[in-house]
């Protein structure tokens, strides 16, 4: 498998992970009376989480998009082939 289908795998993968991290039974781990820098643990997990998910979020949008369009191929190749014939006046 390519490094492609690898990437779109795992970004298919991110949102169950996100889903499955906030599950009461894994929640109910950081529901404890401590404190990290001051703030309740539970909301510092979560806020933590979020921010791990949306960074890598985008990390594999960027990494799809690349794979998608590789450097030194721009957008119009894609969009117009070489077998159309330029539309102008006749």
């Amino acid at each position: 498998m390519n490094g492609h289908g690898k990437v779109h795998e795992l970004a298919l993968l991110l949102p169950a992970a996100g889903a499955l991290l906030l599950l009461p039974p894994i929640l109910d781990i950081f529901d404890v009376p401590g404190t990290i820098l001051g703030l309740p643990t539970l909301p510092v997990y979560i806020f933590l989480l979020w921010l791990a998910l949306v960074l890598l979020g985008a990390r594999m949008a960027f990494l799809l998009d690349r794979a998608a369009f590789p450097p030194g191929q721009n957008d119009a190749t894609h969009i117009a082939s070489d077998s159309d014939p330029p539309k102008g006046r006749s």
